[in-house]
């Protein structure tokens, strides 16, 4: 029985230490993580952002590649983790859900953290136009149909 064990216990070692090298680099203790986004708008509730975060070394060298970046956002959905590129890039695409308002979207990598970017998503109405059907209403009353143009 006692020999049974210990090939387990080998094997079970062996799949640990396998698992161990798969990991996903993420950035250096010093490391810079900046974000930006474009548009930095979206005028639809239902459209799209792409946003960049650029991660560097503490020299100003890029992250090695495959580094994870983490993105959250607090409005809309947005890709949770990307690998950076060989010049230190991670590219996520913030998407609207159909609610008005603003995203507050963050990324990180390691123990770095960005400050929230915030994006509209969603614009609100600028002007608003009544269209009157009949334009007069006769003296002893009647009906209006009004048409609301919205831009």
């Amino acid at each position: 029985m006692r020999h049974a064990v210990r090939p387990l216990f080998a094997v079970a070692l062996f799949l640990f230490a396998v698992g161990c090298d798969k990991a996903a680099p993420v950035a250096p203790e010093g490391a810079t993580l900046t974000i930006s986004a474009s548009p930095s708008e979206i005028t639809s509730v239902n459209g799209t952002s792409t946003i960049t975060a650029v991660a560097r070394r503490a020299d100003g060298r890029p992250v090695l590649p495959g580094t994870e970046v983490r993105f959250d956002t607090t409005l809309g959905t947005i890709d949770s983790v990307v690998a950076t590129d060989e010049s230190g890039v991670a590219r996520a695409t913030l998407r609207g859900d159909g609610r008005l308002g603003t995203a507050r979207v963050t990324a990180s990598t390691g123990s770095v953290r960005t400050e929230p970017l915030e994006i509209a998503v969603g614009a609100a109405a600028r002007t608003i136009v009544l269209q009157p059907t009949p334009t007069t209403i006769p003296a002893n009353g009647g009906n209006v149909t009004l048409l609301a143009i919205v831009r």
